[in-house]
């Protein structure tokens, strides 16, 4: 079990967080839920959990209809996604995760370079959801139990994420709790502002490594092609996405190759209209 308000891990029965002193909700419902839902919103930036989890208005036509494709299938017309997280390196939301009124449905590799693994479980049964940074990926804790890896989080995002989606679990928040809430309590907060700019450096050295990694990657031949193709993609996702390529994201467009990492780039150039 993890603290709604700033994402402590904290005893099943415990009645406050021992690190912020936070009295513990559990299973909250009616207009404990309503609350919850407006403490959600108003600590997202420009909507956003992290740059790669969207959250209700801001989940786009295109990622939401693309992990339909691969992962998602509503259940019915009274079923609807509340938060989506797009793994992808060049940013099609195929991979990831979304959280629904009802359910939680993932489709990430079960390890860092790994296969695929598709998870569906009610909403109900998620006792807890936590994501856990290494050096080139995170973990994904469900319930206590790793469920696969994810790499398109940074470090310096993790410790946000996981304090608004516990927000999400614990409360068993629904899109219809959110309904009431005015859309200009979006803001950000200082301390959320502050932990998006500790990010940003963490993937502007991650980038830096990443680079170097990038020329040995590509051999005595010299040639700088997928290098660049892989750097401009990542300035068109920071274009139009608010976020370019983390550091596994990066070394995944880098082991692409120079056509394939290409061809991924002209058809997001296609899906932005660039």
């Amino acid at each position: 079990m993890f603290c709604s308000s700033c994402g402590n891990e904290i005893p099943a029965k415990a009645s406050f967080c021992s690190e912020c002193g936070a009295a513990v909700s559990g299973q909250a419902s009616g207009g404990q839920s309503s609350s919850a839902a407006s403490q959600f919103r108003a600590n997202l930036i420009d909507g956003k959990v992290a740059p790669r989890i969207y959250a209700l208005e801001t989940i786009s036509a295109n990622h939401l209809a693309n992990a339909k494709k691969e992962y998602l299938t509503l259940q019915d017309e009274h079923e609807s996604v509340v938060v989506l997280f797009d793994d992808t390196v060049f940013g099609g939301a195929r991979k990831g995760f979304v959280f629904t009124n009802r359910r939680l449905v993932s489709n990430i590799d079960d390890k860092w370079g790994g296969q695929p693994r598709v998870l569906e479980m009610p909403l109900s049964e998620v006792r807890s959801f936590r994501i856990i940074a290494h050096k080139m990926s995170c973990d994904v804790i469900v319930n206590d139990e790793k469920v696969g890896s994810i790499t398109q989080v940074s470090p310096g995002e993790v410790e946000r994420a996981n304090s608004l989606l516990a927000i999400l679990v614990d409360n068993q928040i629904s899109p219809e709790d959110f309904a009431s809430i005015d859309k200009s309590s979006m803001q950000s907060s200082p301390s959320a502002q502050g932990k998006n700019q500790s990010g940003f450096l963490s993937k502007a050295a991650g980038f830096v490594a990443v680079a170097a990694v990038g020329w040995w990657m590509l051999g005595s031949g010299g040639s700088t092609s997928v290098e660049e193709i892989c750097q401009e993609t990542s300035d068109i996702l920071i274009e139009h996405q608010g976020q370019g390529f983390t550091q596994g994201g990066m070394l995944g467009c880098l082991r692409l190759g120079a056509t394939e990492a290409k061809r991924q780039q002209e058809a997001l150039k296609e899906m932005f209209g660039v």
